[in-house]
């Protein structure tokens, strides 16, 4: 983003989004792969049909690398309940995913180059073999490219295979149905991708949550979809909790943000209104996340964003630390959770130890704060852990419990 004289340039190189010669080129490859495809995945699909399925009912979370799949894994493993992780290609570099890949499951050099091609149909095939519980994310469908991608939720209701959607963010985020003006601008930072996807991505939402058994939403998923069957402040984060040590060291107070959307997140405001404060403070962007929190234990408080209006997965891993978190938290956003569960949510907030921020005092709360006895900040921190903790233990009970009725209703 450029500024000059009062314009805010936010995409300046004059270029169109999408190039028509690659856009034609890519549908074209997409179509012939898919056409090819089809005679020997239906044939596929009658004989998986017809064959005898196994009694054991085996779960699959897949199919990209993100963090909130790794940590289910862990947790459902933990408590005995056998699962398999599986991406088609895990771009994370091990960082998110550490299951079974395209490669594990078919050893031709030439599909294994790419993998989203006549892989789809093989990984597809090979999963309906061999799992009845499919916990996806909205964009994470095994037909997810091919032109075929709308039998997929059908089949499963087909072949009696159960279905979990849990969304992560931008698998559901859409530009023309935000309320909030900050994610707008971060949501079409990507140009090409909004483009390309936004239109489908509705199109998608609304499709699979006709045929899919159960849906859960966190903070304000509820904008973007059409069905939600549970909906939790914050339900994507669950951790081996002990991995997180405590730790708010007796020196000076050390203040740090980051954030993968400058935009999104306010960073550029949060930069400019703190160039003043009398406090060592540090900005990453676009930072490998074990990087950050080896950053994070050696600071006390975290600047988390100034424009979403709610906790974070980022903002719980900085509480299980122990780190004193500022942040914006909108309370229209609030208030649905208390008046759908007023007996859980009302003293949920009251407890919640964030310091509330916004574009106007942000400065001034940070020097607060700052001026706090060490003492003073010491309970905070610890409540800030306590809280963290009870959250993502309640989180755990609540997916333990959905995969264990999943399992008995099959």
């Amino acid at each position: 983003m450029v500024n000059k004289k009062g314009w805010s340039f936010l995409y300046n190189d004059f270029k169109a989004v999408v190039n028509y010669r690659d856009e034609f080129l890519y549908f074209i490859k997409r179509y012939l792969i898919d056409i090819i495809a089809f005679i020997p995945f239906i044939i596929s699909l009658i004989y998986i049909f017809f064959s005898n399925q196994k009694k054991e009912k085996k779960i699959l979370l897949g199919t990209v690398p993100i963090i909130t799949f790794e940590s289910l894994s862990k947790l459902l493993n933990k408590n005995n309940i056998d699962n398999t992780l599986f991406v088609f290609k895990d771009w994370s570099d091990g960082n998110f995913h550490s299951g079974l890949s395209f490669e594990d499951i078919c050893k031709n050099k030439f599909l294994n180059k790419n993998p989203y091609g006549f892989g789809s149909y093989i990984a597809f095939i090979w999963a309906l073999k061999n799992f009845d519980i499919f916990c996806l994310y909205f964009n994470s469908g095994f037909l997810e490219r091919t032109i075929f991608w709308k039998i997929e939720p059908i089949i499963y209701q087909i072949f009696n295979k159960k279905t979990i959607l849990i969304p992560y963010g931008s698998d559901v985020w859409s530009a023309s149905d935000t309320y909030n003006p900050m994610h707008k601008i971060g949501i079409i930072s990507n140009l090409k991708k909004h483009f390309l996807l936004d239109n489908k991505r509705k199109k998608r939402i609304f499709h699979w949550s006709k045929y899919v058994n159960v849906i859960i939403g966190f903070i304000d998923y509820y904008n973007y979809l059409p069905r939600i069957d549970i909906l939790v402040y914050h339900g994507q984060i669950f951790v081996d909790i002990d991995k997180y040590k405590y730790n708010f060291n007796h020196t000076k107070i050390k203040i740090i943000h980051y954030a993968n959307d400058k935009s999104r997140k306010g960073s550029m405001y949060i930069e400019k209104k703190l160039q003043n404060i009398d406090a060592k403070i540090k900005y990453f962007y676009g930072v490998k996340r074990e990087f950050l929190l080896k950053e994070l234990d050696n600071s006390h408080f975290y600047i988390e964003q100034l424009t979403n209006g709610f906790i974070n997965y980022s903002t719980l891993e900085a509480m299980l630390k122990g780190k004193i978190v500022f942040a914006y938290i909108d309370e229209n956003i609030n208030n649905i959770y208390k008046l759908l569960n007023s007996e859980y949510y009302i003293p949920f907030f009251e407890e919640l130890p964030i310091v509330n921020v916004n574009l106007e005092n942000i400065e001034d709360k940070i020097v607060e704060y700052l001026n706090k006895d060490f003492d003073e900040l010491e309970q905070l921190s610890k409540k800030s852990r306590e809280f963290a903790v009870k959250l993502i233990k309640e989180n755990e009970q609540i997916y333990i419990d959905i995969f264990k009725k999943l399992k008995e209703n099959i």
